[in-house]
């Protein structure tokens, strides 16, 4: 059975509260080198030639707005300026992005309270649903959190994408994560099981897709602009126009 119908299936199981269980190691794939590939053999195609398959069956499902899930936000809720991120936690640009760009951009803005982040994910296979699940289970805590969880699972992201079981190196990573805080199987099978999350994500995956016809991330919104693929800071800046310092808030997309 090819990964395409497989997906359908799992993901129509966890809306019927079914959970997750059919997933293994063996239906792991490596998104990223296949947008990679996508976009530089195929850079005149349409939109549709660059959506995974696990995206496409994603957008076909009829998935109830109450099962949308809580923004993450980072910084001041009441900054000005309001960026969505859309990032995969199995993206090597998006792992670019993040420890190098955007820990400047934090500093810089962020931190000062100019500007506002919204963190969403972007489910492009199996390895970068059940991460984003584990997120929004453990790192409710509070935006630092969050930020830890980001940035050690990107810093671990070869690693993890090289394992011979990528599940179970997911699995062991959040049972290890800091020496204060850890979790078990029991709670991290609970989390991948929990087809609130699930579907939840996979509405704001169909409202990347829908909305805003987002095919490639790291994906940035500001003001209902969309860019698409890896930015420097400084591109960024651009994007949002901060040299002219906008003094009304966003409503984000």
């Amino acid at each position: 059975m090819g990964y395409d119908i497989f997906s359908k299936i799992c993901a129509a199981l966890w809306l019927l509260g079914l959970g997750v269980s059919c997933f293994s190691h063996q239906e792991f794939i490596h998104a990223d080198a296949y947008f990679e590939e996508k976009t530089k053999e195929n850079a005149d195609k349409s939109k549709d030639t660059l959506e995974s398959s696990f995206a496409k069956r994603l957008k076909q499902l009829p998935i109830p707005g109450s099962f949308a899930l809580d923004e993450v936000v980072i910084g001041d809720r009441n900054a000005p300026v309001t960026l969505i991120i859309y990032t995969s936690f199995t993206c090597n640009h998006c792992r670019k992005f993040h420890l190098e760009e955007l820990p400047i951009f934090m500093e810089k803005y962020v931190l000062t309270g100019k500007v506002k982040i919204y963190l969403r994910s972007y489910l492009q296979d199996v390895g970068s649903l059940e991460s984003s699940m584990l997120v929004r289970c453990f790192g409710e805590e509070s935006e630092e959190k969050i930020l830890e969880m980001y940035d050690k699972l990107f810093g671990s992201q070869e690693e993890w994408l090289q394992s011979k079981n990528p599940r179970q190196f997911l699995k062991d990573f959040f049972k290890n994560l800091t020496p204060n805080q850890t979790y078990g199987d029991a709670e991290i099978d609970a989390c991948i099981g929990n087809a609130n999350i699930s579907a939840g994500l996979m509405l704001e995956e169909k409202r990347a897709l829908h909305d805003l016809a987002i095919v490639q991330v790291p994906a940035f919104v500001a003001n209902g602009n969309v860019r698409q693929g890896f930015l420097t800071v400084e591109e960024l800046e651009k994007f949002l126009k901060l040299d002219a310092q906008r003094l009304e808030g966003d409503t984000p997309q």
